[in-house]
């Protein structure tokens, strides 16, 4: 009785310090959700910044050829130019959006499943030290049992040597 209740202790203690270790994960976890989540925020704003320089750029060449400037054919070329880096750069900051979007949604679902885990981790440990405790009470009761026989025995005994001292005499 008292191995079981060892046994239930010791599977407890390894379950609770598979807890502690799934805890730091999930933590790791956390602190990387909130890295992926500044990250995104950072593409995105640069995303929308560029977008809003290329909108910007196109608006004054439409503003200079609406206000009946010339606008020579270098102009034009070199407007093009620049608008394919912008376009270029908007197509990267777009890019680099989707991939920490997707990198978000990982460390999301990495974080819930790490949680699972740590909940599951936690309730067998639970079920474990109730097992553990439980075996404990048994054996204790086991125990005492023992120690009540005992003394009845040894009770009986005495009273069977009073009573043959008394027979004898």
């Amino acid at each position: 009785m008292r191995e079981r209740a060892g046994t239930w202790a010791t599977l407890q203690q390894l379950k609770t310090r598979r807890h502690e270790r799934m805890q730091e994960r999930l933590s790791d976890c956390r602190r990387a959700l909130e890295q992926c989540d500044r990250e995104r925020a950072s593409c995105s704003h640069e995303a929308n910044a560029c977008t809003t320089r290329l909108e910007a750029f196109d608006t004054t060449l439409a503003d200079k050829a609406g206000a009946g400037e010339p606008i020579g054919i270098e102009a034009i070329l070199q407007h093009q130019r620049f608008r394919t880096v912008l376009e270029e750069r908007c197509r990267a900051a777009e890019q680099a959006l989707v991939a920490a979007t997707q990198a978000l949604q990982s460390a999301r679902d990495e974080a819930a499943t790490v949680q699972q885990t740590v909940s599951k981790l936690q309730a067998q440990a639970d079920v474990y030290a109730e097992n553990a405790a439980r075996a404990q009470r048994a054996w204790q009761a086991q125990r005492e049992a023992a120690e009540e026989e005992d003394a009845i025995d040894a009770l009986l005994g005495l009273r069977l040597h009073r009573a043959a001292r008394g027979v004898g005499q």
